[in-house]
């Protein structure tokens, strides 16, 4: 009676047991739903803030770095992969443009060394927009941040060939090119405009008139005009070979006719001979 009595406690105390965690498991299930319908909401409304503002925005850069413990580095890392994950979503190019730009603008005050966030913005305004000029300050800021960076003045001298502002376009690819160590396309691309859209007058114009230009956008503008100088005496060789070349080969081609001619009448000659 001993055994069976014992038997029977350890079966009851095992369903007892079961049961308890069946009831403990519903009651956790249930309290995660409630809670998981209250704070979804919650967690959207905070999402979508978040994609058009992120954390500490509002603050200075000085105070950010101070909350990150010294390591202000780390907030320029958040805003690139805050960059990589909203201003890439298909749902961007529904937003107001201007006020995007404004947004935008604000981050890039906080002196952002990411040139992804500058390049990415740029982008957008350039292609999904088709607001080249809502570029043009948010590139200012990232010319002055990433100095290493050749592709943020190049970015913003193809939103001055899209408005047709060639020179500005050029001057800003011939700096792309000096100070930022870019590729000689680059530099070799203003010069290329100048010619092609006939400025060597308003480049000269500039380089006398204006009174405003610094030292260094005077020795950018120089450059840029020996540049174009040296394209267009290239040039003027190369179309002075072309045509001595074609003189030649259209002399080439009248002796060879001339000939073929004189062989021809000799075998009618010849023939004519033959049938008498």
């Amino acid at each position: 009676m001993t055994k069976i009595g014992s038997l029977k406690s350890l079966v009851f105390s095992r369903v007892t047991v079961s049961i308890s965690l069946v009831f403990s498991c519903l009651v956790f299930a249930g309290l995660f739903v409630f809670f998981a319908d209250k704070t979804y909401p919650v967690i959207q409304k905070r999402k979508e803030r978040i994609g058009d503002h992120p954390p500490l925005v509002g603050l200075p850069r000085n105070v950010i770095n101070v909350m990150l413990l010294g390591q202000g580095p780390l907030y320029d890392d958040f805003i690139h992969l805050w960059t990589t994950q909203y201003l890439v979503d298909n749902k961007f190019v529904e937003r107001n443009p201007e006020e995007m730009e404004i947004i935008l603008r604000r981050i890039a005050e906080k002196k952002i060394a990411s040139p992804h966030f500058y390049l990415m913005s740029c982008f957008q305004f350039l292609y999904s927009f088709k607001k080249p000029w809502l570029c043009e300050e948010i590139a200012d800021i990232g010319i002055v941040e990433v100095e290493d960076s050749w592709m943020i003045p190049a970015v913003k001298g193809y939103a001055h060939i899209m408005q047709k502002e060639y020179l500005d376009a050029a001057q800003l690819f011939k700096f792309a090119a000096n100070d930022r160590d870019g590729p000689d396309y680059v530099s070799k691309l203003g010069a290329t405009l100048i010619r092609k859209h006939d400025l060597g007058d308003e480049l000269e114009q500039k380089l006398t008139a204006d009174q405003e230009l610094s030292e260094t956008s005077k020795a950018l503008l120089r450059e840029l005009q020996e540049e174009f100088k040296k394209e267009i005496t290239r040039l003027e060789a190369k179309n002075q070979q072309d045509g001595e070349n074609k003189e030649q080969f259209s002399m080439g081609a009248k002796a060879v006719t001339r000939k073929d001619v004189e062989e021809k009448a000799k075998s009618a000659e010849v023939t004519d001979q033959d049938e008498e």
